[in-house]
């Protein structure tokens, strides 16, 4: 169950939320698959870590579980898995390897709103999930995306993140 929704202006803006509100930062590794749009490699890089791509499946178009962990090092950070066409990812086995070596798992749901694995919605599964509602996805608003957690710290990060800490706490437009 999904507790926190974001919504953002792209599912970039959402992907380098949630790598920033897992604390990727530069130095760091993301391991993610060699076959994507940019936005994928593009967030991570914002963040100033190192992409690592990995091979996929060919038979999903997927990342391929096999090769994460051989991608592992003490500089990774997290996991960046994209449902590719809609294509549900091999969850079971990636949700297992990221607890296995404590690493944060981002999906990038960006092409698979809809999508599920024995009835658990793609998005769902990870740290952070991020949808968009670009004009080539299922559901359009033109552009768009969403930022979905089960973690109010996440969400409370990346909301006041993504208004660049503007509170008004102190006075109109004070950002903390």
């Amino acid at each position: 169950k999904i507790n926190y929704v974001h919504l953002t202006f792209t599912c970039t803006h959402a992907m380098h939320l949630a790598l920033l509100s897992c604390g990727v930062k530069k130095g760091d590794e993301v391991i993610m698959p060699e076959i994507s749009w940019v936005a994928t490699a593009q967030a991570a890089a914002y963040t100033g870590a190192t992409c690592v791509f990995v091979d996929i499946d060919p038979n999903t178009l997927c990342i391929d579980p096999k090769k994460i962990e051989s991608a592992i090092t003490k500089k990774t950070k997290a996991v960046m898995v994209v449902h590719t066409f809609g294509h549900p990812c091999d969850m079971t086995e990636i949700v297992r390897i990221c607890k296995k070596h404590n690493l944060y798992l981002v999906e990038d749901a960006a092409p698979s709103l809809g999508s599920h694995i024995n009835g658990k919605m793609t998005g769902t599964f990870g740290d952070v999930g991020c949808f968009s509602f670009q004009g080539s996805k299922i559901v359009t608003t033109n552009e768009g995306g969403a930022f979905v957690t089960k973690s109010k710290k996440k969400f409370d990060f990346a909301k006041l993140y993504s208004i660049l800490g503007r509170t008004d706490s102190n006075g109109p437009f004070w950002s903390d």
